[in-house]
């Protein structure tokens, strides 16, 4: 198949086609198109005719892609339009509806395409000619479709006679654009096309489409069809704009009665659509567009939005280029037109007659209208109206009565039969005033037909004879008709009859509740409400008693009536309306508490009815204040009268200084519950701007309270009226007074930081107690704050005398859960360095200095009461603790205890670094057995040895019983640097190996004799276990031990002078020393003399135990290590115990 050519395979599928069923001869024959116009267009010509064949096909979608081929061939090559013309007339008279539509769709295309190539042609082949002739009778056809019985035949005849009048006229004004049809292009000389001709012809079509859209008798599709058509020729041709408008204006007033309710709707929207598409053209016609769309609903702001925003000087430039254009266009077709052809007139007789009626259109005019059209009117309000009307938002002023003098215009003409005048073509294009002055007769007669006919209609259908003449016979004529009186009509009744009728419509007005909210008519509840209304008002006294028991039997349902009645009341008070036949004293201020208490008496608590009522009434009375307070006072309502507060306060300006007096008196209530949520309601409508200033002066004032020696001095010191406190009257401050005070002020303090300067200065005049709780109650506003704020800074670096207390609160909350910054560490050096020295202002910022600073801190730190310093260590180790603040801090665990053990202090300064100590190994979370291990060691690499090095290995031992191999690899390393030199780490040294009881023993052996002899002076019980382990030796480990060591351990022991703990239990438990108990022996054993030199101890590595096990820990020991840090054995004792410090024998 790849090898064949692409005739072969357009043969083939054809051959397929033939034969195939519908489905599959679809697809052949569009493979074939496919081929011809897109791959090998060179082959149409020979390939045309097979397949136009199929026209004759049965099945109708063959026959709707013959034509939609014959679309795109011709598009393609507009030559090959003779050979497909036979085919298109035959299809034209198909029996099948779809494809009679399809052909007008071809034909619409075709015919512009066909137009768009003969225009610049100067030479037409014959058989173009004829097909050109033939596309001219089918255009005929299409046009009498608009009056076939099929609605989709008549919706493409629509679209077919746009195409049509958009190609045939002229594009006045309007730059041309590519494949843009414009008629006045069309030479004079052209063998085929006539513009006069052509023109004239568009403006017929114009003109059948402008009657079957206004036909009364026309389908809603074909309608909207018609409506958008319409404004897409106006909008490309914009001298067909004032007829179009002039439709629209009378469909407007003229709708089919035949449409439905949703159909007029809809119509109405799509009317409005393209009316504002048009209104965006800058024209002349812009006013009456403008009162069009006013009319269908728009308001001033979507009007003023669609105005088209226009460069004055960019519109003067294409104006005068366009009209040097159109004189040009104008000359060369008049020069060309040998016969002068009369035109219609270009300003339509209903144009004429809209000017005579709205000069003639006076208020009296208009009154007589209205009148006359009341004795005519139907009982009921028709649908088609209730639908059609939208409420009249210029009425009176001169745009409006030129749009209702238009709309009479409209009416009287489609009432006479008057056509819309529309221009033709040629007239608008060619310049119809040339032709007018050219020909005087013609303006004069169309002047006096004009005049007559619109005197004839006038007097038709007004029967006012003399509407276009002088004032004086206009005065007579209105005369003549008989004015409407109610009078006439109307019985008077005596006012008891009155009253008793009234009743008993009153009555069957309530009854009528179901029918009215049931109708399909808006309007009938509306009338009823208003029917109600009045006859309360006008009655009063039993007839507001019925009404209103009648709203609380439906409260909710019954809303909106009892809203207007309230209204009505109201209007009545201030004497905008006259009360009626029986005035009496029952104002609005007390309808609206009845109306309240009713609400309150009957509703469940919480409902927020009465909060609706409050918004939408007209006035909030003090009797509507006094009941809103009855609301907070009682708790099942309290949360409703506070949402009421708050609603009004932000949308009803009127009464904000009375409910801003109730809610600032709910913030100092003793009720917790009630007072909250007060609280609350004031800082979210601190946001209100014209709320702010109320409610920060209310919460400085009761502040200031407290500096004052008791509240009732303090209230009587205030010169503005404040509400009342329920610790107003109290003789001295007590601590729910002081708090009543500072509610408020803290709540409002993160919202406006400002404020914290007031609370200084207040801090520093009142008295201590009132201080305490200020500091207790500051930390939640403190803390919202944040250290970012200037203010927080200023106050810190600025703060008044006598309030450093506070401002070092201020300082520990806002580092309790955050590392403080870089700027407020710095403020408090500076402030530490230049108005105070006490070491606690810096306490808080401990976290922000560096090392050196740290280290340099902590001799003044320790000298501290023990919470001082313990606050101290919390803030310099919160960065390593679960939960502070994270990262790095200034200074490592490590670092910090190695800093304490390098505190030079005396002896009375010692206490304060060993409680400093005690304070880092209190802390097991941080200070592991790994990190005392490399404490220990980097401390043992001192030298000299700190002087509580051995205070804090036995420390980390009693804490951390696995690291006694640690430990006895530490005393081996203190050995080798004679750790006796050292008086009190020696002490430590030796308590440390009584702890250790017999893991210690072999490292006691390698003691050089005079310290284990003075090691035994400190501590006896060491004695008499060595002597054991000594015994319990092999001969061979004996030989490894210094003689004189061995000579010293089996003499009597000596007295002690150290007292040490009982040896530290690890593992298992070890059994108490035994006094030492010399063995019967038949010769005394020789010991060698004491050497006078020092004896160097024995080699360490057979007596010292490794630092890391010998033997693998089990998995569930096997713990993991940071990198660096010590290895520990496992528990001694039991299976898991360490082998022996000595090697067995005959190792």
């Amino acid at each position: 198949m790849s090898s064949m050519s692409t005739e072969d395979k357009i043969i083939r599928l054809l051959n397929q086609a033939s034969l195939s069923d519908s489905t599959g001869k679809l697809q052949c024959l569009r493979n074939v198109q496919e081929l011809l116009v897109n791959k090998d267009p060179v082959l149409l010509d020979n390939m045309l005719v097979e397949i136009i064949q199929f026209h004759r096909d049965l099945n109708a979608d063959v026959r709707k892609f013959v034509l939609g081929f014959i679309e795109e061939v011709c598009k393609k090559d507009m030559l090959l339009l003779p050979k497909c013309i036979d085919t298109i007339v035959t299809l034209l008279s198909d029996t099948n509806l779809q494809v009679e539509r399809r052909v007008i769709q071809v034909i619409t295309t075709l015919y512009r395409e066909m137009l768009l190539w003969q225009i610049p042609q100067r030479k037409i082949p014959e058989e173009m000619t004829e097909a050109w002739v033939h596309l001219s009778h089918l255009k005929g056809f299409i046009l009498e479709a608009l009056e076939a019985e099929n609605e989709g035949i008549r919706t493409h005849a629509i679209k077919f006679i746009e195409a049509l009048v958009i190609c045939q006229s002229s594009n006045n004004n309007i730059p041309d654009k590519k494949n843009e049809i414009n008629i006045s292009n069309v030479p004079s000389d052209h063998p085929t096309l006539e513009a006069s001709a052509l023109k004239a012809e568009a403006g017929v079509a114009f003109q059948s489409l402008v009657n079957f859209t206004t036909n009364q008798a026309i389908t809603p599709m074909n309608l909207m069809t018609s409506i958008g058509s319409l404004t897409n020729v106006a909008k490309q041709r914009i001298n067909f704009l004032g007829p179009v408008v002039q439709v629209f204006e009378t469909l407007h007033a003229n709708l089919p009665p035949t449409l439905s309710k949703s159909q007029v709707s809809s119509v109405r929207k799509q009317l409005k659509i393209h009316t504002s598409a048009l209104f965006k053209i800058p024209t002349a016609f812009s006013s009456r567009l403008g009162g069009l769309l006013s009319d269908l609903g728009a308001t001033s702001s979507e009007i003023e939005k669609l105005k088209p925003k226009v460069n004055t000087d960019a519109k003067k430039r294409s104006s005068e280029d366009g009209f040097q254009k159109s004189i040009s266009k104008r000359k060369r077709v008049e020069d060309d037109d040998e016969e002068y052809e009369p035109t219609v007139p270009t300003e339509a007789d209903t144009d004429k007659l809209a000017k005579v009626i709205a000069e003639k259109l006076t208020p009296d005019m208009a009154t007589d209208l209205v009148l006359t059209g009341l004795l005519d009117l139907p009982p009921t309000i028709p649908a088609h109206f209730t639908s059609t009307y939208t409420p009249i938002t210029q009425a009176g002023t001169p745009a409006q009565i030129e749009h209702v003098a238009r709309m009479l215009a409209s009416q009287i003409a489609a009432v006479s039969g008057i056509t819309v005048a529309v221009p033709e073509a040629s007239a608008a294009a060619s310049g119809g005033s040339d032709i007018k002055t050219r020909n005087p007769r013609l303006k004069s007669m169309e002047e006096e037909i004009s005049a007559k006919i619109t005197e004839q209609l006038i007097t038709k259908h007004f029967n006012l004879d003399s509407l276009s003449g002088s004032g004086e016979s206009s005065t007579k004529s209105r005369k003549s008709v008989k004015p409407f009186n109610i009078n006439d009509v109307v019985k008077t009744m005596k006012p008891d009859e009155l009253e008793s009728v009234s009743r008993k419509s009153l009555r069957r007005l309530f009854q009528a509740e179901r029918e009215s909210e049931g109708s399909s008519n808006p309007q009938m509840t509306a009338t009823r409400h208003k029917l109600i209304v009045g006859l309360v008002t006008q009655f009063g006294k039993d007839f507001r008693r019925a009404f209103i028991s009648f709203f609380l039997e439906d409260m909710k349902a019954r809303s909106d009536i009892i809203l207007s009645w309230l209204y009505r009341e109201y209007v009545l008070e201030k004497g905008y309306i006259w009360r009626g036949l029986t005035p009496d004293n029952y104002g609005y201020d007390q309808c609206l508490q009845y109306v309240l208490h009713g609400i309150y008496r009957k509703l469940e608590p919480g409902d927020r009815l009465i909060t609706k009522v409050l918004l939408e009434v007209p006035e909030v009375t003090e009797g509507a204040v006094d009941m809103i307070r009855t609301l907070c006072d009682n708790p099942l309502w309290m949360e409703v009268g506070l949402a009421t507060i708050n609603e009004l306060l932000t949308k009803r300006a009127s009464t904000r200084d009375k409910l801003l007096e109730v809610l600032l008196g709910l913030t100092m209530q003793g009720d917790d519950k009630v007072r909250n949520l007060a609280i609350n309601r004031c800082k979210d409508l601190f946001f209100v701007t014209a709320l702010a200033a109320p409610l920060e002066d209310f919460a400085t004032t009761i502040l200031t309270r407290l500096i004052a020696e008791n509240p009732v001095q303090a209230c009587s010191a205030e010169d503005t009226d404040l509400p009342a406190g329920p610790y107003d009257k109290d003789t001295k401050w007590t601590e729910d007074s002081i708090k009543s005070c500072l509610y408020l002020f803290l709540a409002l303090l993160p919202l406006k930081p400002r404020m914290v300067h007031g609370l200084a200065e207040v801090y520093t005049e009142s008295s201590s107690m009132i201080k305490r709780i200020i500091l207790r109650l500051v930390e939640e506003p403190v803390s919202k704050i944040g250290m970012k704020c200037k203010e927080i800074l200023q106050l810190i670096e600025e703060g008044p005398k006598g309030a450093e207390t506070l401002v070092t609160r201020v300082l520990h909350i806002l580092t309790e859960k955050e590392a403080p910054s870089k700027e407020l560490v710095q403020m408090v050096r500076n402030l530490y360095a230049r108005r105070t020295a006490d070491v606690r202002m810096l306490i808080p910022v401990l976290p922000g200095l560096d090392q050196k600073q740290l280290e340099d801190l902590l001799p003044k730190l320790i000298k501290q009461s023990p919470n001082v310093v313990k606050e101290a260590f919390k803030r310099i180790l919160s960065p390593y603790k679960p939960g502070g603040y994270g990262g790095s801090g200034p200074i490592t665990p490590q670092q910090l205890l190695i800093a304490l053990h390098h505190i030079d202090g005396k002896a009375e300064e010692m206490k304060g670094i060993i409680a400093a100590t005690n304070l880092c190994f209190a802390d097991k979370t941080i200070y592991t057995s790994e990190v005392l291990a490399v404490v220990l060691t980097q401390l043992l690499e001192v030298n000299p040895v700190p002087l509580l090095y051995m205070r804090s290995v036995i420390q980390a031992l009693s804490m951390w019983p696995r690291m006694v191999s640690f430990v006895l690899n530490i005393l081996s390393k203190l050995i080798s640097k004679q750790v006796w030199k050292s008086s009190q780490v020696w002490r430590g040294f030796v308590k440390c190996c009584a702890m250790l009881g017999s893991q210690a023993h072999s490292l006691l052996l390698t003691l050089p004799a005079a310290q284990l002899k003075e090691a035994f002076q400190l501590h006896p019980a060491l004695h008499n276990p060595l002597l054991q382990h000594v015994q319990n030796l092999a001969p061979s480990q004996k030989t490894l031990i210094d003689k004189e060591v061995l000579l010293l351990i089996k003499s009597p022991p000596p007295d002690a002078t150290l007292t040490v703990q009982q040896p530290i239990n690890i593992g298992q438990p070890l059994p108490p020393p035994t006094p030492f108990t010399p063995a019967a022996q038949s010769a005394p054993v020789a010991i060698a003399a004491t050497p006078t030199t020092p004896v160097k101890p024995p080699a360490m590595l057979p007596l010292i135990p490794p630092t890391t096990p010998l033997t693998p820990a089990t998995p569930q020991e096997q713990t993991p290590t940071t990198p660096g840090a010590v290895l520990l054995p496992p528990p001694s004792g039991g299976k898991d115990s360490p082998p022996p410090l000595l090697p067995p024998p005959g190792s």
